[in-house]
């Protein structure tokens, strides 16, 4: 599956959804939603527009949504540029109908952009040091135990279920990448891993869940991943897939396209690191290549065995794979001294 459709949502869904959550009637589905997991759309109430979701059942359990309104709540009281769901007439943040949990918030302003500017990019790692400065002791009043993420010991286990299957190049290439989620599991152990700075990440930072206006972040949305994790997670994901250059441009909802092989051009490195400031750790800085390298491995595995049909699987893994390895490399280089090698 590359994309998710919107939610089918009939006349009665919308006006039952209206009244549970009191938004003014009628309800008008004006455009789809962003994301890959969760179906949602975009109405119109009372002329306000508002983002619908439906949240995928992976995402569910009442404690990770209690979690990610009282985090969104958290951050918009420092300032931050999020949008917190509203509560139903209930008082809980969330409405469950049938199977179905429906979360609503308001759309704030500005636009995506696919590939940001370097003052943008610097605008993205200036939020993201104040968001981990806002989390860095503050937790919510419930768990959310998701454990490490994009752990390499996950990602060795699908990338050896492919290789069983593979032939060729791309078993060359999926034989390398299971070669690399080793190195990644030496260089940063479950133990160092966790003893890196821990705040709470927003998890999941790439150009659908973020909202620019000109130069400046107006809007991050999307908390189903937020979590306690080392900081790095949330830079690593900025680095791929907002200061990485594509080959193709981005496809909104589509995987296969989130996914692409990518480039680390230098300045852009440097303008979104620079907009973050100086405070990384000797440890985070040796870390940051082999968790991105971490990172870049798993997002393929993953999204293979979830949304990639199971004969494309290999093909789509192996495609261009290692590509990014040689900047990543570079980029150790560039911020701790050393690289992978």
């Amino acid at each position: 599956m590359a994309s998710l459709p919107s939610p089918d949502l009939s006349a009665a869904d919308l006006a039952m959804l209206s009244a549970a959550f009191g938004l003014p009637e009628p309800v008008r589905i004006v455009g789809p939603g962003a994301g890959t997991a969760s179906q949602a759309v975009v109405v119109v109430s009372g002329g306000e527009r508002f983002y619908l979701k439906r949240r995928n059942p992976r995402y569910c359990a009442k404690e990770w949504i209690v979690y990610d309104a009282e985090l969104a709540c958290h951050l918009e009281a420092a300032g931050l540029p999020v949008a917190p769901p509203l509560c139903g007439r209930d008082g809980r943040p969330w409405v469950e109908s049938g199977s179905h949990v429906y979360q609503v918030s308001r759309l704030l302003g500005g636009a995506r952009v696919d590939t940001p500017s370097l003052d943008q990019l610097r605008a993205v790692g200036t939020l993201l040091r104040r968001w981990h400065e806002t989390t860095a002791t503050w937790r919510p009043s419930v768990r959310k135990p998701v454990g490490r993420l994009h752990d390499p010991a996950d990602a060795a286990l699908w990338l050896d279920a492919l290789l069983q299957r593979a032939a060729g190049e791309e078993a060359r290439v999926l034989h390398r990448a299971l070669d690399w989620t080793a190195r990644v599991s030496e260089a940063v152990p479950d133990q160092v891993y966790w003893d890196l700075p821990l705040v709470l990440v927003q998890g999941d930072m790439h150009p659908g869940n973020v909202h620019f206006d000109d130069s400046h972040v107006v809007g991050v949305f999307d908390y189903d991943w937020a979590c306690e994790a080392p900081r790095l997670t949330d830079l690593v994901d900025a680095l791929i897939y907002m200061a990485g250059l594509r080959p193709t441009p981005l496809r909104e909802r589509d995987i296969r396209s989130l996914t692409q092989s990518f480039r680390l051009e230098p300045g852009r490195v440097r303008a979104l690191l620079d907009g973050y400031g100086d405070g990384l750790t000797a440890p985070e800085a040796c870390a940051l290549p082999w968790l991105l390298l971490a990172r870049w491995l798993h997002s393929r595995a993953d999204a293979a065995r979830r949304k990639i049909p199971e004969a494309e699987r290999v093909a789509y893994v192996a495609d261009r794979l290692l590509d990014p390895i040689g900047e990543i490399h570079a980029l150790g280089i560039e911020v701790a001294g050393r690289g992978l090698w």
